[in-house]
């Protein structure tokens, strides 16, 4: 087991990934991390290295032991079953309300890199929708997909929406890793 990553540690960890204009800041890092921990396959290391940091290049010999240290940590706080710790930045409009959109961006780009068949062979495929339902709200996808549509939801609607998904966003996010995980369910 790995040593869990200081405050230094994810300093220097966020200051590496700055070093990627196209790669994930460190709360989506966080989101991809944790939807590749709730994966039914794992991705190659390299590989998901390479996704987060949106390069061909293999990580820096420092920036992948950071990369692997924060993984384990995060697969170990899923694992648990206590609250998940999010790594979420203030909103614009107020710094003490968290904006999970970069989180869910992440966790929806690292469930992604995961083919779809390998869900549907693993796990019940309504059960994973439903849990992944405050994750695509929340990441935008769901809004940029049927704004505009007879689908979406009424203005008045969406606030409350939004706020139902955050308060489940926890819950969701651990059932997505225990869907996939039957052992952990005990």
């Amino acid at each position: 087991m790995s040593t869990p990553l200081s405050e230094t540690d994810l300093d220097r960890l966020e200051e590496l990934l700055d070093g990627y204009p196209d790669g994930l800041t460190l709360d989506s890092l966080q989101g991809l991390v944790a939807a590749l921990a709730s994966s039914p396959k794992p991705l190659a290391r390299a590989d998901w290295h390479k996704a987060a940091l949106a390069t061909d290049e293999t990580a820096e010999p420092e920036l992948a032991a950071l990369l692997d240290r924060f993984y384990a940590e995060t697969e170990s706080q899923l694992a648990t079953g206590q609250e998940f710790p999010f790594l979420v930045y203030g909103s614009e409009d107020d710094e003490e309300r968290p904006d999970y959109e970069g989180w869910c961006a992440g966790y929806v780009h690292g469930f992604t890199l995961t083919p779809s068949e390998v869900y549907e062979e693993a796990v019940d495929a309504e059960e994973m929708d439903e849990l992944l339902h405050p994750i695509l709200l929340l990441s935008g996808v769901l809004k940029e997909s049927l704004e505009g549509t007879d689908e979406w939801m009424k203005p008045e609607e969406e606030e409350a929406a939004y706020a139902e998904a955050e308060d489940d966003l926890g819950v969701s996010v651990r059932g997505l890793y225990v869907l996939t995980h039957p052992v952990m369910k005990h």
